[in-house]
């Protein structure tokens, strides 16, 4: 960014009121040495400093040595026309060549009087003429109106320059947020523009606390210094600044909000590019802030406007330049408060949105907000980590998510969902809850629940709604699993109390049927009918001796257990059936799995119950390629899991609930007795596992044993 020029030494506004005819100073140029005496006694009669001259060439002279600064500018010209070898007309070309001198005005003083003269003498750049012989009187009158015109000039230049040193500071801030590049920007471009000695920052704590810290550039680096009253900043003596009478100075500025200033501070050794012994020109400014709204950071807080001081901005000029512009070093300081609190708040909602960035993906649900086009807008950690483990973990959930219509996205359909809960929630504007169910492609089931709330909009934009979702599939399982503990442990103490009750009238049967027939002939017509007596109670002794069989808590040998021997070994006994039926046993069995303990009889009989449902299921089936699925692995919560599935012709949904009940079976009359499975559940739990079941007719079923390893029961213990 160019810095602006700054105005000539003449066009320098002064910190206090000055007398300006006894500061300015007006070149005569005529060659007549009794008109020029005159001229000059009547200039200085009226307190103007005036350099006469009595040829062009001087003139000359005087502008080169003004150009390059061996001489001070002028501020206004009065020359003679008629001169030998250099007119007044070419001095005039001369000074508006000049840039140093800036704009002041010339006046055309002349014996001839004809228009074109004048017009001639306009035309390069005169402001007036003057014809000889002139009154005293009018000359002076010539003269101040010059200057005030002059004057006027000035003021407008100084204000131009104002405003583009402020757009120039504005744009060398330019979209900075961050408080060190705010203040390092500003203070290094005040420091050219202004030919500065040198400029530093104090700077509140939060933006209203004490004065905390000063922000200053050596000549070599910047620096950010933590400041106290007593505080003294740099090593050599000639560069330490005595902080406490700066530290002072900014704390009245700070709370007066007034610029205070110092040509002289003895004992205030404030080191510049200067000797220490040069008494410098000091300033010091208010960084304000005008009714700044502070931003809310929710929706209960209380915004209040900032107005004040958020800090002082301390400067200093060389002894030999001791003016500057306190309104434009005011504006400066307020623009750089304004930089510094935008930037405060900034920080305020970039660290906010941090940390509800943070809750947002702390959250375990899966969590997605979408407009009413159905695009993806937002998304939680959660969803990217369940969207990379269906994909796999090379992928780019992130920008496969953003921006796309979540149907086709996270659903693989084409349309919108039929009946979109999301869409009723955006319309009604109010809250809405759902359940769905899902089969992956390795064919578990997943069980969800999900939640749509609107999101109220406070200004005008789309509409969107934000969906949570929860997998509730192992919570399901667990509670029909505790569903089905309940209900078999009732079973149990009805059916040991039903078996005892009815034992004692079934062994008088029993032992009375066997007499009668031993007394009885086979011819006899009686021993057909004692047969059937005794058939029917050995019938419902064996039943009997089931129940109780259910009902007694079964003493097991466990061991540490191989699970993986065990399923292979029940394999082992049941291949050769299934090859004769022609069903495929697709086998996945995670290698290394941690032992469990375990009885392995017990375990190996659960297989076989399990992979003997299979097999009839699928052969019940529809006239399809036959399939059994055998897996093993160790789960996210430390559990053996082992899934027997078909893709068989399934169970009705009516029938779930049931499954594991003793003598029930979905299977034809004298197929089964309907205690396999009540047998293999009660094993299971017996080993501190759950076996859980999911289903779907014309699809298959799934059976899924989890099991406790060793190291997991030693934890418990």
């Amino acid at each position: 960014m160019a810095t602006p020029s700054p105005p000539s030494r003449a066009d320098e506004a002064l910190p206090g009121a000055v007398d300006e005819a006894a500061a300015l100073r007006i070149l005569v140029v005529e060659d007549n040495v009794e008109t020029a005496a005159l001229i000059r006694h009547l200039l200085e009669m009226a307190e103007y400093e005036v350099v006469e001259l009595h040829s062009g060439q001087e003139a000359l002279e005087l502008i080169a040595a003004v150009e390059s600064e061996r001489e001070p500018p002028f501020d206004l010209a009065l020359l003679d026309i008629m001169m030998p070898y250099v007119s007044g007309y070419q001095v005039c070309q001369e000074i508006r060549r000049t840039e140093r001198l800036g704009y002041i005005p010339v006046i055309m003083v002349t014996a001839l009087s004809t228009i074109e003269d004048v017009v001639r003498g306009l035309d390069l750049g005169a402001d007036d003429y003057l014809v000889k012989p002139f009154n005293a009187r009018e000359l002076l009158a010539r003269v101040r109106a010059a200057l005030r015109v002059r004057a006027f000039d000035r003021t407008m230049r100084q204000r131009n320059w104002q405003l583009a040193l402020l757009n120039s500071l504005y744009d060398a801030m330019g979209s900075a947020l961050d408080r060190r590049a705010i203040l390092q920007a500003s203070l290094n471009y005040l420091q050219r523009a202004l030919r500065l000695s040198y400029a530093a920052v104090f700077v509140r704590e939060g933006l209203t606390g004490d004065l905390t810290l000063l922000v200053y550039h050596d000549g070599a680096s910047w620096h950010e210094e933590p400041v106290t009253e007593r505080m003294h900043v740099g090593e050599e003596p000639a560069t330490v600044w005595r902080v406490s009478d700066a530290y002072h100075l900014a704390l009245q500025v700070v709370s007066s909000g007034q610029w205070h200033c110092h040509t002289a501070t003895p004992g205030w050794p404030l080191t510049s590019s200067g000797s220490l012994e040069a008494l410098e020109w000091r300033a010091c400014v208010p960084l304000g802030v005008k009714l700044l709204p502070q931003p809310a950071l929710s929706a209960g807080d209380r915004v209040e406007p900032l107005e004040g001081a958020v800090g002082a901005l301390l400067v200093g000029l060389p002894h030999d330049r001791p003016t500057i512009d306190l309104d434009l070093l005011t504006a400066i300081g307020n623009q750089i408060g304004q930089a510094l609190a935008k930037s405060h708040f900034y920080q305020q909602a970039r660290d906010r949105g941090a940390e509800l960035t943070a809750l947002f993906n702390s959250i375990s649900d899966l969590i997605y907000v979408v407009d009413e086009a159905y695009r993806v807008t937002a998304f939680n950690a959660a969803l990217v980590k369940w969207f990379q483990e269906q994909r796999g973990t090379h992928f780019d959930a992130e920008s496969a998510l953003h921006g796309r219509v979540c149907y086709r996205v996270l659903y693989g359909r084409e349309a919108p969902c039929q009946g979109c809960r999301m869409a009723e929630a955006l319309e009604a504007q109010q809250g809405v809850q759902w359940s769905a169910s899902r089969r992956r492609d390795d064919r578990r089931r997943e069980e969800w629940e999900f939640t749509a709330y609107p999101i109220r909009r406070q200004q005008e934009g789309p509409v969107q709604a934000i969906v949570l979702a929860r997998d509730v599939t192992e919570r399901r399982m667990l509670e029909a699993s505790l569903r089905q503990s309940d209900k078999l442990a009732a079973l149990g103490q009805l059916a040991a109390g039903l078996a005892h009750e009815i034992n004692n009238p079934l062994t008088a049967i029993v032992a009375n049927a066997q007499l009668l027939l031993k007394m009885t002939p086979p011819d006899a017509p009686q021993y057909e009918s004692l047969s059937l007596i005794k058939q029917a109670s050995d019938r419902a002794a064996r039943v009997v001796r089931n129940l109780l069989d259910f009902s007694r808590q079964e003493q097991y040998a466990f061991e540490p257990t191989d699970v993986n021997a065990t399923l292979r070994a029940a394999l082992a006994l049941v291949r050769h059936q299934f090859h004769t039926a022609h069903i495929q046993i697709v086998e996945d069995l995670a290698p290394d799995l941690p032992v469990a303990v375990a009885s392995r009889d017990h375990l190996q009989s659960v297989w076989l119950n399990l992979l003997l449902n299979a097999r009839d299921a699928v052969t019940q089936g529809a006239d399809r390629e036959r399939r059994v699925w055998v897996s093993s692995r160790l789960d996210q919560e430390g559990m053996l899991e082992v899934r027997v599935a078909d893709n068989g012709v399934g169970i009705p949904a009516g029938q779930l609930s049931r499954i594991f009940e003793p003598f029930f079976t979905t299977k034809g009359p004298g197929k089964g007795t309907g205690l396999g499975l009540s047998t293999v559940y009660q094993i299971i739990q017996q080993h501190g596992g759950q076996v859980q079941v999911d289903s779907e007719e014309g699809v298959g079923t799934t059976f899924t044993v989890r099991l406790p390893t060793q190291a997991t029961l030693a934890q418990v213990s």
